[in-house]
């Protein structure tokens, strides 16, 4: 394997790439001596390819002995299927927007692979507020401290998921009426925020990103397109003193951010999260504030994924008494220091390069 590697991408690996040019040739600005480049855009003879990870077909007839993964809108759990199909006989570069430990006896996949992670959920929802390119540059995104307000939390999920369900089945019970909203599975529970939302109430647990989307169908062809994962709810975060976030997935240990944490992040809205284990402590490595000084986010450590789903839902009961307003300069002290955290998300992107570099040569040190 010959550096830098050439890839023929696809649009999302595409972008991660074109970022990675920036960073090599910025990281060497002004010095004499000569970086070397990794890898690299190309649609030639000599390029590598690349496959979204369920294109069963390309991958499987691909002569190369070398294949390149884009799993950037997906998390570890969707790779356990389709990479039993794909060819033993490859070396695979998978990329992807979680991370995990790749000697984990429980993330073991039946293929060679090198994971090369890239948090691109962060670098979509950064882009979307900070590029005058973007249609949601101007959007009100800052949640506002004026309390009292009308309800204990929001939350918003649309897939069905287990733990979404244990929220719905086992906790909303505990609370007392109209204290929260929770829109679930198309369905608005507890206090009605149809209003407050883009896309109206259905039966369908999918209708909301494809309803979103026909609204924003107007950005097509356009450099940055709007998705419905982009959109702030924040008229529905400033109705409610916290956001309880169920993030993708929430058994086992492998980070996976989602908008789902990044939204309250930049807004600035406390919240409590449903996701695996050490997830928040994950984003403090990110360089961002949770709220650990402020209540019990003990939850966070419990290896068992039944007892901190539980360990979640018992802090929530006790929200339902908490003293908004006299934590509430520690509360605007987080958001600002999250805020400030968005203008260097530079390093984070550049520490995830240079683990991909570390990850890459280390496979061609071995292969060669």
């Amino acid at each position: 394997m010959h550096l830098p590697i050439k890839i023929a991408s696809t649009h999302h690996v595409s972008e991660v790439i074109e970022l990675y040019s920036v960073f090599n040739r910025f990281s060497n600005f002004g010095k004499l001596r000569e970086l070397q480049s990794y890898f690299t855009n190309n649609v030639d003879n000599d390029s590598y390819k690349c496959y979204e990870y369920y294109r069963i077909d390309s991958i499987r007839s691909c002569v190369d002995s070398i294949v390149f993964i884009d799993s950037f809108k997906e998390g570890w759990h969707v790779l356990r299927g389709p990479s039993k199909q794909w060819p033993k006989d490859k070396h695979y570069f998978i990329l992807s927007a979680a991370d995990w430990d790749t000697n984990d006896p429980q993330y073991q996949l039946p293929i060679n692979y090198t994971l090369l992670y890239f948090p691109w959920v962060l670098f979509d929802i950064a882009r979307a507020y900070s590029s005058f390119k973007h249609e949601l540059f101007f959007s009100d995104i800052t949640y506002n401290f004026d309390y009292p307000k009308k309800i204990s939390f929001c939350s918003m999920s649309s897939s069905i998921k287990s733990h979404r369900r244990y929220i719905v089945e086992k906790l909303l019970p505990r609370l007392r009426p109209l204290t929260y909203a929770v829109k679930h599975e198309g369905k608005n529970l507890g206090l009605n925020i149809e209003h407050l939302d883009i896309v109206k109430n259905e039966a369908d647990p999918y209708h909301y990103h494809h309803s979103a989307n026909e609204l924003f169908k107007t950005t097509l062809g356009r450099e940055l397109q709007v998705t419905s994962w982009q959109h702030m709810p924040i008229d529905i975060y400033n109705i409610s003193y916290y956001n309880l976030i169920t993030e993708s997935n929430q058994q086992g240990k492998h980070f996976f951010p989602t908008e789902k944490i990044f939204k309250p992040i930049i807004a600035g809205i406390p919240f409590v999260c449903i996701s695996t284990q050490n997830f928040l402590k994950r984003i403090q490595d990110l360089g961002f504030k949770t709220y650990d000084t402020i209540w019990d986010e003990s939850y966070d450590e419990e290896p068992d994924d039944q007892l901190r789903l539980e360990l979640v839902a018992d802090l929530c009961v006790k929200l339902e008494n908490f003293d908004w307003q006299a934590h509430r300069h520690k509360l605007v002290e987080i958001a600002w220091y999250n805020r400030k955290q968005w203008t260097n998300l530079s390093s984070i992107f550049a520490n995830c390069f240079k683990s991909m570099e570390n990850n890459i040569a280390e496979f061609k040190n071995c292969n060669i």
